[in-house]
């Protein structure tokens, strides 16, 4: 998608900005700190980014140590709990979605095209400019 400018030229300045917004939402910068702003301030149901949780929970494991001095790290099983119980919390709020009748009769089973059959598409709408 974002290799086909001449298209995005196309689209209404209004979806562009939103676009632009939610890929400020998704960066990477400082260990996904928009994404954890936002979902902190969400209220479930909510989808979250599952990879925000797995990060966390591979460094609350591999960088604190299991014992200190000969007892066990209650800081460290507190803050596994924690991170586990955010995630429980998106999992168990049920979504109340309403039928939305354009797509009822649509295949819940439909795929997504491959990578490659994508690519293929963008360059049949805007070919590769020569170098």
């Amino acid at each position: 998608i974002s290799r086909l400018h001449s298209s995005w030229n196309k689209v209404e300045r209004k979806v562009c900005q939103r676009n632009d917004e939610l890929y400020e939402i998704i960066l990477p910068n400082s260990n996904f700190r928009n994404l954890r702003k936002e979902v902190s301030q969400a209220n479930p149901p909510c989808i979250p980014y599952v990879g925000l949780f797995m990060s966390d929970l591979t460094f609350a494991t591999e960088c604190n140590p299991t014992v200190v001095n000969g007892m066990i790290n209650f800081l460290k099983c507190t803050y596994i709990n924690d991170i586990i119980n955010r995630l429980r919390l998106y999992q168990h709020t049920p979504y109340h979605f309403e039928a939305v009748p354009s797509n009822s009769g649509s295949s819940p089973t439909t795929t997504c095209p491959r990578r490659e059959t994508l690519y293929e598409m963008s360059l049949q709408i805007e070919p590769k400019k020569p170098k």
